[in-house]
């Protein structure tokens, strides 16, 4: 079963992480870095990859953190910005109407 090697090998990614985290910043205590569960899809096609891409920049402004997704400082949406992925930045308070019905959480 290909989901339960990709959780198991996720599920290890996440506890070395934490384990290593702890160490490096000197912390005894529990700590929980991590969702308890996460989400995988294979891309079908074009579309499917734009929407997710779409997704991934407006998520901090469909949860009201920022305005715009530029304005997310961990955002990679002014780097496609300046290469033409998205035509105007005029827009980016609107939450495109492809990403409406995605929700993952």
């Amino acid at each position: 079963n290909d989901k339960g090697e990709f959780s198991q090998i996720l599920n290890s990614l996440k506890h070395n992480y934490t384990k290593n985290y702890k160490v490096a910043h000197h912390i005894s205590t529990s700590l929980s870095l991590w969702q308890d569960r996460f989400w995988d899809h294979v891309i079908r096609n074009e579309q499917d990859l734009n929407n997710h891409f779409d997704y991934i920049h407006w998520n901090p402004v469909k949860h009201g953190f920022v305005e715009s997704p530029e304005d997310w400082n961990y955002s990679t949406y002014r780097f496609w910005c300046d290469r033409g992925y998205y035509h105007s930045r005029s827009d980016s308070t609107k939450i495109p109407s492809n990403i409406g019905n995605m929700d993952f959480e």
